[in-house]
C-alpha cells in the first residue's frame, strides 16, 4: 500500500512540475497600452480611454527614446513590436517599416533591447509579422506586464509629427513569434506639435524694465529727501 501512495505523489508532483515548465514555456501576450499627452491609453473603444474607462486617450507621445507603454502576458516570450498607421479612406492598419530600436523594461532596469527590421505595409491583423529581423526574449514577471519603448532610425521627437501627419491614426503592435499571440494597443491619433510658451516682445520687456528702473530711483529720492529734512 505504500508502495502505491509513494508511486501516486510522485507522479502528481511529477505532473505538477510539467505543468509548471509548461506554464514558463507557453506565453501568451494579452494586450498592450500606449502613452499619450494626457495619460496611459488602456482601453480600446469610441474613443479609446485611460484605465478609468472615461477620459478619452490624447495623442500619441514620441519621446526622446520614441513610442512607450506597457506590454502584459505571461510565461517566456519572444517580442517584437513595431508601430500601425492608418490612412484615411484606406483599409486596415498596417505596418510602418523602417529600421526600430525596441527595448523592454522590467521594474525600471533594462531587460533587452534589440535593433529591428520592419516591413512597411504588411496588414497588422491576426498574427502577421511585419519583423524580418530582431526580437527579444523575456519571461513576464509576477507583475504581469513589462514596460517597453520602441523608436524608429530617423524619426524624433520634433520631427514625429510630420512623419505621422498624412495618418489619421496610430497603434502599437506586439507579437510572441514562438506562440503567435499578440497584441495591439489602442489606436490614437499620431503626435502632435510640442507646446510652445509664448515669449514676450522684446520691446515690451525694454518698457516695463525702464519703468522699473525709474520707479526705483525715485523711490531712493523721496527716501533721502525725508532723512535731510
Amino acid at each position: 500500500m505504500r508502495t502505491v501512495l509513494r508511486i501516486l505523489t510522485a507522479a502528481a508532483l511529477s505532473l505538477l512540475l510539467l505543468s509548471s515548465v509548461a506554464g514558463i514555456a507557453v506565453a501568451d501576450v494579452s494586450s498592450k497600452t500606449i502613452n499619450t499627452t494626457v495619460g496611459e491609453c488602456v482601453n480600446s473603444g469610441d474613443p479609446p480611454a485611460l484605465s478609468d474607462g472615461t477620459t478619452p486617450c490624447g495623442a500619441a507621445v514620441y519621446g526622446a527614446n520614441g513610442f512607450s507603454g506597457r506590454i502584459h502576458g505571461t510565461g517566456s516570450a519572444t517580442l517584437i513590436d513595431y508601430i500601425c498607421d492608418h490612412t484615411p479612406g484606406t483599409g486596415p492598419f498596417v505596418s510602418y517599416g523602417g529600421t526600430y530600436t525596441f527595448s523592454i523594461f522590467v521594474g525600471g532596469a533594462p531587460a533587452g533591447s534589440t535593433t529591428e527590421t520592419v516591413t512597411s505595409g504588411v496588414s497588422c491583423t491576426t498574427d502577421t509579422n511585419a519583423v524580418t529581423d530582431g526580437a527579444i526574449e523575456v519571461i513576464f514577471p509576477v507583475s504581469g506586464y513589462v514596460d517597453y519603448t520602441v523608436s524608429i532610425a530617423g524619426v524624433n521627437a520634433a520631427t514625429a509629427t510630420t512623419t505621422f501627419g498624412a495618418h489619421n491614426s496610430i497603434l502599437n503592435r506586439v507579437l510572441d513569434t514562438a506562440s503567435s499571440s499578440h497584441a495591439n494597443s489602442p489606436s490614437v491619433a499620431p503626435p502632435t506639435p510640442p507646446a510652445e510658451v509664448p515669449e514676450a516682445p522684446a520691446s515690451a520687456l525694454l518698457v516695463v524694465t525702464a519703468g522699473l528702473v525709474a520707479g526705483g530711483v525715485l523711490l531712493a529720492r523721496s527716501r533721502r529727501a525725508a532723512r535731510s529734512a
